[in-house]
């Protein structure tokens, strides 16, 4: 996970300011240039879970040789410990019918990261940002505009 971060890192150290948003196994390769607390960060979005409804849709867009390289990845990170260094404003956006991992994740992360806000999309699993991609942009849309715009006044 730390290479992926690394790459990110490496692609936005030119800009003086900049959102990163990820999603599923994305939002893990956000973390960690976050937690690092790079100068032009200006705020994180995440989202993830996973729902039953929603298996097909993931089938579909992942081969198997990338989600189990993703799922290796995944498993070897653990930003826990330094959710407190996150030191932006963070949105955590869920899907309402999650199964798998759980409300657990979330909380962690709201807690974990001082701040952090967390909007639950209804009627959404792991893949929202394809099955309700409006309703998913227009979360992470209203936390910029009132959160990000806001705190750079």
């Amino acid at each position: 996970m730390e290479s992926y971060a690394d790459a990110l890192a490496a692609e936005v150290a030119d800009l003086d300011d900049y959102v990163l948003v990820g999603d599923s196994f994305g939002a893990n390769i956000a973390l960690g240039p976050a937690v690092r607390r790079p100068a032009g960060l200006r705020a994180l979005v995440m989202s993830g879970g996973f729902a039953a409804d929603s298996r097909r849709l993931f089938l579909d867009h992942t081969p198997a040789k990338t989600f189990g390289s993703r799922l290796t990845a995944a498993l070897a990170a653990d930003y826990t410990d330094r959710l407190g260094q996150v030191d932006v404003p963070t949105l955590i956006i869920t899907p309402s019918r999650d199964r798998l991992i759980g409300e657990r994740a979330a909380e962690i992360m709201r807690t974990g990261i001082p701040g952090a806000r967390e909007v639950v999309l209804d009627r959404t699993g792991h893949m929202f940002r394809f099955s309700h991609p409006a309703t998913y942009a227009a979360a992470v849309e209203t936390f910029l505009v009132n959160e990000v715009a806001h705190a750079a006044r």
